[in-house]
């Protein structure tokens, strides 16, 4: 990114304007950090969490679908952990996939909240299988993965409850997973 902006030498980046380095990197912590790197005193913002999110970039050893899908996995445990860690739940589940030498694909799935590792990894397999499906590109380069739509787990028991006692009474049913497709290769 630095160097397709013209930015090739530590003095280079130095005299660099922050809102300059922004627009490279294209987030609002960026320039805070590159502002607390040149020694500006950068107070720390209080943030509200989205979701929990891993991607990697594949070794070359690892570009091929078994271990692209096996990494996906391992992603979403990891994920999955952080938000067990939290008291939270999600009830969507992305995955993103890029190709050498151009290309992406990401999809992803809504269902009821939940935070067990059977229930995301059910979501990769779905997901997988319609990857398959739509693609022939065998270039992996990298993956991620993320679950959103976050609440506490403590919420989930009262919403859950209050659900299950609506559709014993012939209320609404409780929500299958759903795939929603969310963009296509490039």
């Amino acid at each position: 990114m630095l160097e397709a902006a013209g930015v090739r030498t530590i003095p280079e980046l130095h005299r660099l304007d922050p809102r300059h380095a922004r627009l490279i990197w294209r987030y609002v912590e960026d320039e805070r950090f590159f502002r607390a790197l040149r020694g500006e005193d950068i107070p720390i913002v209080a943030t509200r969490r989205h979701g929990y999110g891993n991607s990697k970039i594949l070794a070359p050893k690892n570009r091929n679908l078994e271990n692209v899908y096996a990494v996906s996995r391992w992603l979403v445990e990891k994920a999955a952990a952080r938000l067990r860690r939290d008291g939270r739940t999600a009830s969507e589940f992305s995955i993103q996939l890029s190709f050498m030498p151009r290309g992406w694909w990401a999809d992803r799935i809504t269902s009821f909240p939940s935070r067990d590792d059977m229930h995301f990894q059910e979501s990769v397999r779905i997901l997988w299988r319609r990857f398959q499906l739509l693609s022939r590109c065998r270039f992996h380069m990298s993956v991620g993965v993320w679950l959103g739509r976050l609440a506490m787990l403590k919420n989930r028991v009262l919403a859950t409850s209050r659900l299950l006692n609506s559709s014993v009474r012939g209320g609404p049913s409780l929500p299958r997973m759903r795939a929603v497709p969310l963009l296509g290769h490039s």
